[in-house]
Order: structure tokens, then C-alpha cells, then sequence
């Protein structure tokens, strides 16, 4: 397959990434990440085949909803520096991906809030052509390092343990815990 041309819509929607290869832009109004997965019924792929359309009429519909409410949909970008120095290959995917499978529509989608995101999805399930929406929030690789920064922090400071930590150690030949808890045979016990 050849490069993939940019329509004139998904131009007007893309942003070149940040110099320094981060994901997530400075100064640019916080926004929450959907995962988006759509089926379409029997009747809409039927219309679908029966009269294509072009790419960019097929997106100027659902982006000038996504607009109205404030969002934005992702645009893929593959094969760019400084990871590959081959410029033949550059690759932009826009706005979605038609996988094989269950779902008929995959994309990433940026909203203001939750509540708004689910505005989003009440409007496209509320079409007869849609037969199933799934939308999955997500969080930058960014704010993932924070959260689990976090996590470290406050479990050392709570001194959590959950249930089940005593029985790893012991799988591992360390002595149990001291927590007054019988050493005989345990019911369940899986064994190798």
C-alpha cells in the first residue's frame, strides 16, 4: 500500500507533535481520552457498500459533532522521525481504523469531561445504523508514570498489604508472616 493522502478535513484537524516526541502538549486545555469501539448493523453496511462515500464526507459528519461538543478525534501518525529516518514511509491514519472482528469502527477521542464524552455516545447510539457503541476511558502514559508514582508513594504510607501476599511468600520458600494464622494444609490449594 501506498502513502496515505490527507483529505482536506483531517488537514484542517491535524497538529504537528510536540518537538520533544511528548505525547501530551503544555499549555493546552486538559482533555479526557476515550477508546472508542462501534459496530454497524446489517442495514448500514448494506447502505455503506450501496453508496460510498468519500473520506472526507464520511468524517465531516461525526467531526462536526465531536466540534460541537468540544472534543477531537485522533489522528495516527507511523513511521516518523526520530524513529525512522526512511521519509518514504511516513504514514498518517486519519481519524480511524476499520478492524477485523467484532467491532467495525476503532478510534481515540478527546473530550472535555466524562459527562460530555457520554453525550457523545448517547447521540451515536441513538442512530438506527449503529448496533453497538463501547467507549473505554483511558489516560496518557504522562498521567499513567504519575498515578503510579502515586500509588507507590501512598502504599508505603498506608503500609497496604492486600490478602494473599503471605501465601506468595511462602510459594517462594520464605517463612509465613506472623499474623497468628494456622500453618497447616490450606483447602484450594493449587498445586504444580
Amino acid at each position: 500500500m501506498g502513502r496515505t493522502m490527507i483529505p482536506a478535513i483531517a488537514r484542517r484537524f491535524a497538529e504537528a507533535p510536540a518537538a520533544d516526541g511528548a505525547c501530551v502538549k503544555e499549555g493546552i486545555t486538559p482533555m479526557e481520552y476515550y477508546l472508542i469501539r462501534l459496530s454497524y448493523t446489517a442495514a448500514a453496511w448494506k447502505e455503506l457498500i450501496d453508496k460510498p462515500a468519500s473520506l472526507d464526507d464520511r468524517l465531516a459528519k461525526v467531526t462536526r459533532l465531536i466540534r460541537e461538543l468540544g472534543g477531537s478525534l485522533a489522528n495516527y501518525h507511523f513511521f516518523e522521525e526520530p524513529h525512522f529516518a526512511d521519509k518514504g514511509k511516513h504514514e498518517i491514519v486519519v481519524c480511524k481504523f476499520v478492524p477485523f472482528g467484532r467491532h467495525d469502527i476503532v478510534t481515540i477521542m478527546a473530550m472535555p469531561d466524562n459527562a460530555t464524552a457520554r453525550s457523545f455516545m448517547m447521540a451515536v447510539a441513538a442512530e438506527e445504523g449503529v448496533k453497538d457503541i463501547e467507549m473505554t476511558p483511558m489516560i496518557s502514559l504522562a498521567d499513567s508514570l504519575e498515578a503510579m508514582a502515586r500509588a507507590k508513594e501512598v502504599r508505603a504510607r498506608a503500609r497496604y498489604a492486600a490478602p494473599g501476599r503471605a501465601a506468595r511468600g511462602r510459594q517462594r520458600g520464605e517463612a509465613p508472616a506472623a499474623s497468628g494464622a494456622s500453618s497447616g494444609p490450606r483447602r484450594g490449594r493449587r498445586t504444580r
